[in-house]
């Protein structure tokens, strides 16, 4: 979704992930990837109490 990858399937996606698909636009600009999906990363620490700092690189 948010890097082309699974541009053929696009449409079946969609279906599947509802309001999330408001995150494909970041596909037209590659440098926001790592923004894009840095809250994801943090959420997913956060939920692992990771002590660990939090990054996308």
């Amino acid at each position: 979704l948010l890097t082309d990858q699974h541009a053929e399937k696009s449409d079946e996606i969609s279906e599947r992930l509802g309001k999330l698909t408001v995150l494909g636009g970041v596909r037209d600009y590659p440098m926001r990837v790592k923004c894009a999906t840095l809250a994801w990363h943090t959420m997913a620490a956060a939920l692992k109490r990771s002590k660990n700092l939090v990054s996308t690189e």
